[in-house]
């Protein structure tokens, strides 16, 4: 529905907000690609990038954090840019990235001494930093297939969104209990942190009218002395 919507209003910013497609108590998490559009979405909503939003019930219900905290998770990076490699590390594993030895999928980082190589949640790309003493002395995108260049871009700005909704508590025992304690209260849902003026289209909305034709339809043919339903 939202690339129907897309292309029949091509000046119009139009989001998905999709469901999690599995239940809390599953063992499977859902997919990073799904996450990535979600967290994509929720943090272009905090900032007002866009004003019709595709939803599901589901999507529209589920507790997440405030769209404030959403945006203090989310990291963003520059060439010349000063940060702490081990301080960025740090706070990407607090929000989801997964260290491996090379980066293959969305949500992996990989660090080479002071090469630190990310993909980004929600990218098509991974961008590898070169890091000085305080400073990215350099950033770009890379392929994974070839792990080259693709192109040098010193004024490239990488979002990082989280990989994962809530932040990786690292002592469950501690911090976590202290963490929930006291934010689980300000817990939202998506339906809180709609900005005024928006549209909200529900995701399974052509079903439903579906429904509603064939029924309407089979009404119809019930009434042999009526005319057929109008074409729609």
């Amino acid at each position: 529905l939202a690339e129907y919507l897309r292309y029949w209003l091509p000046d119009e910013e139009i989001r998905f907000i999709p469901e999690w497609e599995t239940l809390a108590y599953d063992i499977a998490a859902p997919s990073r690609r799904l996450i990535a559009e979600r967290m994509a979405s929720l943090y272009a909503l905090s900032r007002k990038q866009y004003r019709v939003a595709v939803v599901t019930p589901a999507s529209l219900l589920k507790n997440i954090l405030p769209l404030t905290a959403e945006q203090q998770m989310t990291i963003t990076i520059s060439y010349g840019t000063e940060l702490d490699r081990e301080d960025l590390i740090r706070r990407l594993s607090g929000i989801g990235y997964e260290r491996m030895t090379y980066v293959e999928q969305e949500g992996d980082m990989a660090v080479r001494g002071m090469v630190m190589d990310i993909f980004p949640v929600g990218s098509r790309q991974p961008v590898r930093m070169l890091l000085g003493d305080e400073f990215i002395e350099e950033l770009y995108y890379f392929s994974v297939k070839d792990q080259m260049k693709t192109g040098s871009v010193s004024d490239l700005t990488a979002v990082l969104f989280p990989a994962r909704e809530m932040p990786v508590i690292t002592d469950p025992y501690r911090e976590g209990l202290e963490w929930f304690a006291g934010n689980y209260g300000a817990l939202n849902t998506v339906l809180d942190e709609l900005n005024p003026g928006m549209v909200v289209i529900n995701e399974k909305l052509p079903m439903v009218l579906d429904r509603l034709i064939g029924d309407c339809e089979r009404m119809y043919r019930s009434r042999g002395d009526k005319p057929s339903p109008p074409e729609v």
